[in-house]
């Protein structure tokens, strides 16, 4: 494989990221999507998985799933630099979905969430991290300790103490793999499709999650 050109990804991505464009030997040209760690490992309070789950998911979960999406080449390693390289199709002539006026376009890539929910609804690998009570409260706990945000909006205390009482309405749903990010930003659109990108959040929880997501 000959690489004839790398650029760096100027989207965003929490990870660096570049294109990277390789020919075959039969001469057909191959057009990449390299996101790298660079040291970087989970953040976000456990939301975020890092590169290397999100190429567990993609390697081990949506490789089943029967729906369009960027294919998943392969990962790399490179001892002498500890570093690690998740490989996919760069979907040339994409757009991202954000921003854009076509309600249609949103209502598309609503149907394909709720096509993976349908499809992994109550089957997914081990490894997936998944949101139990643990995980919210996080998150409650988050909001706690920022009692300046709470004061200028007190409703706020309203909002958090019902949801404490009712995590159950949350962990008691069918549980199915959802993206755990689906925002606009994150889908790209091409011909009308909605091919989701950037995987590192994926989790074993409602897929309402996901619908609230991309509303938002």
């Amino acid at each position: 494989v000959d690489v004839i050109s790398r650029k760096p990804f100027k989207g965003s991505s929490t990870f660096p990221a570049e294109i990277i464009s390789c020919q075959l030997p039969d001469g057909k040209i191959l057009t990449l999507f390299g996101k790298y760690l660079a040291g970087l490992g989970p953040n976000n309070h456990g939301h975020r998985g890092g590169v290397e789950y999100e190429i567990k998911i993609y390697d081990e979960v949506l490789r089943a799933l029967p729906l369009p999406k960027a294919n998943f080449w392969g990962e790399c390693f490179f001892k002498e630099y500890n570093e690690t390289l998740l490989l996919m199709d760069f979907l040339e002539g994409s757009i991202s979905l954000k921003g854009n006026p076509d309600v249609n376009l949103y209502l598309n890539a609503a149907a394909w969430a709720a096509r993976m929910h349908n499809f992994f609804e109550g089957n997914v690998p081990s490894f997936v991290k998944v949101y139990d009570p643990a995980y919210y409260s996080v998150w409650l706990k988050r909001m706690e300790n920022e009692p300046s945000i709470i004061a200028a909006r007190p409703w706020l205390q309203d909002l958090i103490d019902y949801f404490r009482k009712h995590i159950g309405i949350l962990t008691g749903a069918p549980q199915t793999l959802i993206h755990g990010e689906f925002y606009s930003k994150n889908i790209l659109i091409r011909d009308s499709i909605a091919y989701p990108v950037d995987w590192e959040s994926a989790a074993y929880a409602p897929g309402e999650i996901d619908l609230a997501s991309i509303i938002e």
